[in-house]
């Protein structure tokens, strides 16, 4: 019994994480330059950050700027992740009859790194 509530406890956080993600999707320059803010730029390893992150948040504001409508896409991100959210508070319900959505998430994760391996070297390249 305990660990069917601690099972639910996590997919609790993991419902809640995506809904979070949802609503902080617009606003990601201003989170982005929080984030500048805090790490600083002090050391060598967050000197590369820190430059990175500017670098984000220059070609976010030049893309903004001239082609705004891309930005049209966030939209449907941040309906997804509330989609996934509402799928996931399902299987909190019972997550022993729903164990599918509990693989599904897992398998999710698991694609994310093999997904970044792919195009972070493809998007570098150009």
């Amino acid at each position: 019994m305990k660990s069917l509530k601690s099972a639910k406890y996590m997919i609790g956080i993991v419902a809640f994480d995506l809904l979070v993600s949802s609503v902080t999707i617009r606003p990601m320059v201003n989170e982005l330059k929080l984030m500048v803010r805090i790490i600083g730029g002090d050391s060598a390893a967050t000197g590369h950050l820190h430059g990175f992150l500017l670098r984000i948040i220059e070609g976010i504001e030049e893309v903004n700027a001239a082609y705004p409508f891309l930005f049209y896409g966030y939209d449907g991100l941040a309906f997804a992740h509330i989609v996934l959210a509402i799928l996931f508070m399902g299987a909190m319900r019972d997550p022993v009859r729903n164990v599918w959505v509990v693989q599904f998430g897992l398998v999710a994760c698991a694609l994310i790194p093999i997904l970044a391996g792919i195009s972070i070297p493809i998007s570098v390249d150009r």
